[in-house]
């Protein structure tokens, strides 16, 4: 028997099949463009020079079976770029990825100091999302970093204290006290897979005043922020590619351990419990007892002013019981109609 998808997968399947039918639909329209068919590789283009402060790093591990880590660089004028070494093999090749040299031009750091340095770059190249190229006209020197270099977006740097943890069972959610109120934020999947000791480090510290960086989640998860640094005693460490502090809070607490508030659960996160247990097991999901629970969710939709999300989900439940049937009375869903209804709660999840 294969194994069920991951989370992940459902969601690159959701988005391969909703880039299919925007393209089915823009061709069959004559609407299509060029940004819509995108290109086959990444293009870098000149930038100039470029002076960088090493802001943060953190581990990459994917499914598909690539491991490496990716640097965050901020310049003078709060703009974030990034220089990432991602190779074929597991996440037993991340320790060394980040301490081997990064090759861009003749500069001689690895990762593990370019994260904790400055880089001046002459003749620069990027992609549009600012992802440094390495191409040989590129020519870097290491230079003293910028105290006042921070990224402008999507970053938040600040000293927080340890309030509780929010356990689902799955990924534990950090909420932190900070001067603007609370922070909640968790580990990226490689950091929870590679960086358990400083993640247990950080847990004890109840009471302890650490300076966190943290960048805003772009993809699913319970918490707004994503854990990236952890500074102590002037020293940064980046779960999942350093060792936690030998030094352990002078006073240890067991800290409060709660569960998940239910109040958390969205509009979007109902949706997108549906196209995952569709994809995980077809119509059958959506029959029977499951035809029920999802009623529920349509009802509780309506009631928080989704009701454009309720339609969506019973006509997903409709186009799996509707079709044709056979001549021992079997109902055979019409399935390119249950596939179009799918799509549409995918693309509203």
């Amino acid at each position: 028997m294969s194994e069920k998808p991951t989370d992940a997968a459902i969601a690159s399947l959701a988005d391969a099949a909703l880039s299919a039918q925007r393209l089915r639909y823009e061709h069959d329209t004559k609407s299509l463009k060029f940004e819509t068919v995108g290109s086959a590789r990444r293009s870098y283009a000149p930038v100039g020079a470029l002076r960088l402060t090493g802001w943060a790093c953190e581990p990459v591990v994917t499914a598909t079976g690539y491991s490496g880590v990716v640097t965050h660089l901020a310049d003078s004028d709060g703009v974030v770029w990034t220089l990432s070494t991602v190779i074929p093999g597991n996440a037993s090749l991340v320790a060394q990825t980040y301490h081997n040299s990064v090759d861009l031009g003749d500069l001689s750091l690895s990762h593990h100091e370019l994260a904790r340095s400055g880089v001046l770059v002459s003749d620069a190249t990027a992609t549009a999302d600012r992802r440094l190229g390495r191409g040989s006209g590129v020519r870097a020197s290491s230079r003293r970093p910028d105290a006042e270099a921070a990224p402008k977006d999507d970053w938040w740097q600040g000293d927080v204290t340890l309030s509780h943890i929010e356990d689902d069972g799955l990924h534990p959610v950090f909420v932190l006290d900070t001067k603007e109120g609370p922070l909640h934020c968790q580990a990226t999947p490689a950091a929870e897979q590679l960086g358990l000791p400083s993640l247990r480090w950080l847990a004890q510290s109840a009471g302890v005043r650490v300076r966190l960086r943290v960048r805003r989640a772009d993809e699913f998860g319970r918490a707004p922020w994503l854990l990236i640094g952890i500074c102590f005693n002037d020293e940064w460490i980046f779960p999942g590619l350093d060792h936690a502090p030998e030094e352990l809070p002078e006073t240890p607490k067991r800290i409060a351990t709660v569960p998940a508030r239910h109040a958390e659960k969205t509009p979007s996160a109902v949706l997108r419990r549906w196209r995952d247990a569709v994809a995980r097991q077809g119509f059958r999901a959506v029959t029977g007892a499951g035809r029920s629970a999802l009623m529920k969710d349509a009802s509780w939709l309506r009631s928080h002013a989704s009701s454009h999300r309720a339609d969506a989900l019973e006509q997903l439940a409709d186009a799996a019981t509707a079709g044709s049937t056979t001549i021992d009375e079997r109902s055979v869903p019409d399935l390119r109609e249950f596939r179009r209804r799918w799509l549409g709660v995918a693309a509203m999840s």
